[in-house]
């Protein structure tokens, strides 16, 4: 028997059987290949198409705001009466000296438009006069020069005029310029120790040493044989610094003063008509800084004789510190009044009795203080003696040392209740010339002369139209 095994060959049914199975295996797996392929395809198209879309509305969402805007500007909504702000914003546009004209060119809102003013013409004519006048003064020439009338009650500018060494023809823009406030910073004082501490006109105060020094060691309390007794009513005439400086150390303080400087219109742009710079001040922590502010010994209480006016209107106006105009009334090509006369009120700045002890205080100035020799006889001119007159003066150089500032503020009160308050500010060079009480003093003459011929009244020319 052979050795050798017999293996059977498979059977040729079951070969043809596996390779159509495997034929089919491989159909499948191409058949879910190629539906996979389809799918990302699919998804990759739709995607592309989805961020395409969204990128165009992006872009047409960003566009559509600017369109907007840019149909608001060329298309702006006219109002048919403009207020203060408008008015002040358009102002802001033109040189200074230009804000200062009886008719005054505007454009609003693509309108041109003529702006009548509050000055008026002859006193505005003669504080010009006043301006040549010193211009051709000499050496004493002053090197810088500020005429303001103001109406209290209403903030309106009756007239304003400059002049700087510079400049010939005078400068107007003087009175917008920042300047050392000196003893003017008593009034808001003497308000507050008033109205915080109670103090009246004849309440005792003390002081050490002279009268117009500031010196650390004037401020103590101590009273002994040489100390001075004065009342607060002499002492705010004769302008005495260390009393208003203790007043300052002890009793104000810095809350005190700040409060009232504010009250007062420091640090706060004036509301109106007029564009004017914010006066300023610094109040730091020490005790004999706060003594400096309070009696205006210091050159970093700084004001506009805009503001200085303002102050006097304070207590001409009962309290009230007014808004600052110049507008009168605004009219367009058509003649149509788009503006006439503000009736913004101002805000009260102290209590209606502290505004008529302050007039005591300020009266006193005249006739017993630093201003009694300018107004000396006055009880007996023809047109100051029917006056009430108020006023402050202050007296401090400059950093440098070559001006030497000379201030009035003041009011004067006629019996019918006629009122206006002047700020003079006059910058002295190395010679003095004409005092700022002087200007003050020619001024309530000329304003309150019953011979000056009054202005017609603002009756309407045939070409004004009312809006309804």
């Amino acid at each position: 028997m052979s050795n050798v095994s017999y293996k059977p060959e498979p059977s040729w049914r079951r070969e043809q059987s596996q390779r159509i199975q495997q034929q089919r295996s491989g159909k499948k797996r191409q058949k879910s290949f190629k539906r996979a392929t389809r799918i990302l395809l699919g998804f990759f198209i739709f995607s592309f198409a989805f961020w395409l879309v969204s990128l165009l509305w992006q872009n047409v969402s960003r566009e559509k705001p600017p369109q907007k805007v840019q149909e608001e500007k060329t298309l702006p909504a006219v109002p048919l009466l403009f207020s203060d702000k408008e008015l002040r914003q358009a102002l802001e546009k033109l040189p200074e000296a230009k804000q200062v004209e009886t008719h005054i060119p505007l454009s609003l809102y693509g309108l041109s438009l003529e702006a009548r003013t509050t000055l008026d013409p002859d006193l505005q004519h003669r504080l010009e006069t006043y301006v040549q006048q010193a211009e051709a003064a000499g050496r004493g020439r002053p090197e810088l020069l500020s005429l303001v009338v103001m109406e209290p009650r209403s903030g309106k500018i009756l007239g304003l005029a400059g002049s700087r060494s510079q400049v010939q023809g005078g400068d107007a823009g003087v009175a917008f310029t920042l300047h050392p406030a000196a003893s003017l910073f008593k009034i808001p004082a003497a308000a507050a120790a008033m109205e915080l501490h109670r103090l009246t006109p004849d309440s005792p105060l003390f002081f050490n040493g002279e009268m117009y020094t500031l010196y650390k060691r004037q401020m103590t309390q101590q009273v002994h044989r040489q100390t001075n007794r004065i009342s607060l009513k002499e002492a705010f005439a004769k302008s005495v610094n260390p009393v208003f400086g203790k007043l300052g150390y002890h009793d104000l303080q810095k809350s005190g003063l700040s409060q009232y400087a504010q009250r007062f219109g420091f640090g706060d742009l004036p509301t109106g008509t007029l564009p004017v710079p914010a006066s300023s001040i610094q109040l730091s922590e020490t005790p004999y800084s706060w003594a400096e502010v309070a009696s205006g010994f210091n050159r970093r209480t700084r004001i506009t004789p805009i503001h200085g006016a303002c102050i006097a209107a304070v207590i001409a106006a009962d309290g009230i510190l007014p808004p600052v105009h110049i507008i009168e009334k605004v009219m367009d090509a058509d003649g149509v009044i788009r503006y006439q006369e503000s009736t913004a009120a101002g805000r009260h700045a102290i209590r209606k009795e502290t505004a008529a002890t302050m007039r005591t205080l300020m009266e006193s100035t005249i006739t017993s203080g630093t201003a009694s020799r300018i107004f000396r006889g006055h009880q007996r001119d023809r047109v100051l003696s029917s006056l009430r007159i108020g006023g402050k003066t202050g007296s401090i150089s400059n950093d440098a040392r070559d001006i030497r500032y000379d201030w009035f503020i003041g009011y004067g009160i006629h019996p019918d209740g006629r009122k206006i308050v002047v700020s003079i500010m006059v910058g002295h060079g190395a010679y003095i010339g004409r005092r700022a009480g002087e200007y003050a003093k020619s001024i309530l003459s000329f304003w309150f002369d019953p011979r000056r011929i009054s202005l017609a009244s603002d009756s309407k020319t045939p070409t004004e139209k009312e809006l309804p």
